[in-house]
């Protein structure tokens, strides 16, 4: 098991922690939100059943140390406000995709990027990766604001068909580099 990638991280307001059995309501509710699922390629979770399937599986790869996920916490109430992941990393580990999700109710008040400058720390100090990548679908404006804002930049765009109805979606390939993070470093 990877420490790095199962250990609790904290930012200022929040805590990152593993997904744990009793999440299965929070996770229903995240990835089934018509909000949150409106740049992401996959189908809504329609019941209990699947969220709890998609946190078995989860901490199955993460024990595996396939990725690294975790639920965004914030501090002071404990809430449940949505996820962040390390994952796709390439065969010699010095490479992965990032990604992240929040509930409506808390996007736009800096908890995704508190957290995100967390995991950037982690993976370029703790795990020494070279790059992280997002991909994103390019009309996801606030993803592709919050990377620009953290010094991602355009690797790519693609057009590929969704996975979930077969029609065509434009992408995009945002890179930072951990000598770009550690230029521009606060």
């Amino acid at each position: 098991m990877n420490t790095f990638l199962n250990r609790t991280l904290s930012t200022e307001r929040c805590f990152l922690r593993k997904p744990v059995a009793e999440d299965a309501e929070n996770f229903f509710t995240l990835r089934s939100d018509p909000a949150v699922n409106q740049y992401i390629d996959r189908k809504p979770v329609t019941n209990l059943d699947e969220a709890r399937e998609f946190i078995s599986k989860t901490l199955a790869g993460a024990d595996e140390s396939k990725w690294a996920y975790w639920v965004i916490q914030r501090k002071v109430d404990k809430a449940f406000m949505g996820t962040l992941c390390l994952w796709n990393f390439s065969d010699d580990r010095k490479t992965a995709e990032i990604g992240f999700e929040l509930l409506p109710r808390f996007q736009g008040v800096g908890y995704a990027s508190e957290s995100l400058i967390r995991v950037m720390e982690l993976g370029f100090i703790d795990l020494g990766l070279s790059s992280l990548m997002g991909y994103v679908q390019s009309a996801n404006t606030p993803s592709i604001n919050l990377m620009k804002t953290h010094h991602f930049s355009l690797k790519e765009d693609f057009i590929e068909n969704s996975e979930v109805d077969g029609k065509p979606i434009k992408n995009s390939i945002y890179l930072i580099t951990k000598e770009t993070w550690k230029s521009n470093r606060e």
